[in-house]
């Protein structure tokens, strides 16, 4: 079993708490409303993210990349669609 010595344990906190002052700083401009959705999507993210690390999924067929890989000498090629709404 590994665990942090007490040196790490500080450490994580303290990366906790920066993070928390980053973010703080970050959304000061913000509407309250705002940042508490934007809070809920982050929470709702972040847990999605962790559970993916443990499921199994299989990989799809094509990647969503790959109808924007255009070479950058092509890229004068690509005709722009507008949303006609």
């Amino acid at each position: 079993m590994v665990s942090l010595s007490a040196e790490g344990c500080a450490l994580v906190e303290h990366l906790k708490a920066s993070r928390g002052e980053w973010f703080r700083l970050m959304l000061r401009d913000w509407e309250s409303a705002d940042a508490e959705v934007f809070s809920s999507y982050l929470e709702r993210f972040a847990a999605s993210f962790e559970m993916s690390k443990t499921a199994s999924f299989e990989m799809p067929k094509t990647s969503p990349f790959e109808a924007t890989k255009v070479m950058p000498s092509e890229a004068h090629k690509i005709t722009l669609i507008e949303d006609s709404k």
